[in-house]
């Protein structure tokens, strides 16, 4: 027998690209497409300092060269202009290309990093932290990294030609301008951190507001049928007050850092103007020396403000992506495991307890049963007795309980996570059903024989139900708002028998059905020998949990009466009690 015992785990991701980096999928398959879109960036960046020239030859030459001279600048002119157009036509493409291609691979290993998380790991985190990811993250990490980053490129090349032209012209007036700019440089070194801390904060606050509205579009029947939606409201304006607060925080600091930098470039402009003055009165400068150097101050002064900025921006947004790679990593145990798809005995659960936190009280404590091949167990108790909890363990969403739960002697942390879910199919109360019709919500976009379809709608009840709907190819709606929870609970047991599972976990599977229909969907199952079912049940009807080969009745997380049911009702315990209870309510 393996024993079970605590797996050790290290954070990788899916194996083929355990060692990639987000960053690194925006270059995958786009590397061509991104040379072209520097390429054209820096040429569309590097003409528009062109025009600084042109201008020193208007003023030097062209006013005193006569109007061949001016014919020959003006044709120069318009040659540029077009020149330029085109640049700029086949730079947008290029870059838009770049982008939409990063963004598709970005979204892809997301999603495929997101599907590839066991259950247990998708659920440390709100559902709204992904979905933030998606939408908001991304929006920022286009914008700031995958556009930004070719500008940041552009714009350093234009800011290094630039220097070259003003050297070229004067170098002692070089020399003085380089030195005014030393200002916006150690500005940026002083509020960077400061606005990579504010951009993540906004970050966070965009996925705990998102994670909100997620609730309260989920829960929106629960919010009217108590009327408070009063307090929702007043709710949703609070978190939309922080929210808006750390955009404004991060707004501010960046608004600050440019109107520092801005103001930088007025200091720069008059040491221009003073130095150039001089320089042209002993002669060792044009008039259109001093006009090509105010042009091309603008060429340079201006992006280095912007790459100040963008410096920071960038430094965010790829916080953004390392927070993003690191909440998905895989966690994926070391060790040897088992694959196992189908139980041959039994499912045996030794000294069993289990809190869902350290340090916090047992959900489950000391439980000790026996699951046979091929039969029928129904759970009942009270709500939080447990019940629910039981059956997640046994489906493995969790395994840091105390005990062993074995199938056929192998410990279940032994066994391989896909193996699992090819073992068990698990119907749950709340029943997720896709916008799209019922055949594809049953074969769940898998292609299934027809015998093991028609298996699974006869099984289920279904067949007299697409009757009167009209068929496998109507369409559910969002949420199945087009169905009722009683034919949305009997699609997802379909889905659940279609793979002709081993072992058939229904919690409340049936509590949207009445009494009549769940007890023909229980005969039908019924007749299932080769599926050991385990259901919770809160449906405690003597006609319907007499075919149960075994009941087990549970209470405060302990099993406190098991047995088929004239065992227990002989027994007049708490069982006995709960079948009373059960008929009083009925018979109101």
């Amino acid at each position: 027998m393996i024993k079970g015992k605590a797996i050790k785990t290290s954070f990788v991701g899916p194996s083929k690209n355990k060692d990639k980096k987000f960053s690194e999928y925006i270059y995958e398959n786009n590397r061509k497409m991104y040379f072209f879109a520097v390429f054209f960036s820096v040429i569309s960046y590097t003409l528009s300092i062109g025009v600084a020239l042109i201008l020193k030859q208007y003023i030097d030459k062209g006013i005193g060269g006569g109007f061949q001279e001016l014919y020959r600048l003006i044709f120069i002119s318009v040659a540029f202009i077009g020149i330029n157009i085109l640049v700029n036509l086949i730079e947008t493409i290029v870059v838009n290309k770049f982008a939409k291609k990063a963004l598709q691979n970005l979204k892809k290993i997301i999603v495929e990093k997101i599907l590839t998380l066991r259950l247990k790991d998708f659920n440390k985190e709100k559902t709204g932290t992904y979905i933030s990811i998606l939408n908001n993250d991304l929006t920022i990490i286009e914008q700031d990294y995958i556009r930004g980053g070719i500008t940041l490129i552009s714009q350093s090349i234009m800011i290094i030609v630039g220097i070259f032209l003003m050297f070229y012209i004067n170098w002692k007036l070089a020399i003085c301008v380089l030195v005014s700019c030393v200002l916006p440089l150690i500005i940026s070194a002083i509020f960077n951190k400061k606005l990579e801390i504010a951009q993540k904060n906004v970050s966070l606050n965009n996925s705990k507001y998102t994670s909100f509205i997620k609730d309260i579009l989920t829960g929106y029947s629960v919010i009217k049928s108590f009327n408070i939606e009063k307090e929702v409201l007043n709710l949703s304006e609070n978190k939309v007050n922080v929210q808006e607060k750390t955009k404004e925080k991060y707004q501010i600091l960046l608004g600050l850092v440019t109107a520092l930098t801005q103001n930088s470039t007025i200091i720069i402009v008059i040491v221009l103007f003073i130095v150039g003055a001089w320089l042209t009165i002993k002669g060792q400068m044009t008039i259109g020396g001093i006009l090509a150097f105010v042009q091309l101050l603008n060429n340079v002064t201006s992006p280095i403000n912007e790459v100040v900025a963008g410096i920071a921006k960038k430094k965010a947004s790829v916080q953004l992506l390392e927070e993003s790679d690191k909440l998905l990593k895989r966690e994926i145990e070391i060790g040897t495991k088992v694959n196992k798809v189908q139980m041959k005995k039994n499912i045996k659960i030794e000294n069993l307890s289990f809190a869902f936190e350290p340090n916090e009280e047992y959900v489950l404590k000391n439980i000790n049963l026996v699951f046979e091949k091929g039969k029928s167990y129904a759970i009942v108790g009270l709500s939080g007795s447990g019940k629910s909890t039981l059956l997640k363990l046994l489906a493995g969403y969790y395994d840091w309980f105390e005990g062993n739960i074995y199938i056929d002697d192998i410990e279940i942390r032994n066994i391989h996570e896909t193996s699992l879910t090819q073992l068990y199919s698990i119907v749950q109360q709340d029943t997720f059903v896709f916008d799209d019709t019922i055949e594809e919500n049953i074969k769940l976009y898998r292609e299934w024989p027809v015998d093991q379809v028609n298996f699974a709608i006869s099984n289920a009840g279904m067949n007299s139900f697409l009757k009167e709907r009209g068929g496998m190819q109507v369409l559910c709606g969002e949420g199945g708002m087009g169905l009722s929870g009683g034919e949305k609970q009997r699609i997802s047991i379909a889905r659940s028998l279609i793979k002709k599972p081993s072992i058939l976990l229904m919690d409340e599977a049936t509590s949207a059905l009445d009494l009549k229909t769940t007890r023909e969907l229980e005969a039908s199952l019924g007749h299932l020998k080769d599926m050991t079912r385990i259901v919770i049940t809160h449906k405690v009807d003597e006609e319907l949990l007499k075919d149960y080969d075994c009941i087990i009745m549970m209470k405060d997380g302990r099993v406190s009466e098991i047995g088929n049911i004239n065992e227990l009702l002989k027994q007049k315990g708490e069982f006995y009690s709960l079948c009373q209870l059960s008929d009083e309510l009925n018979e109101v």
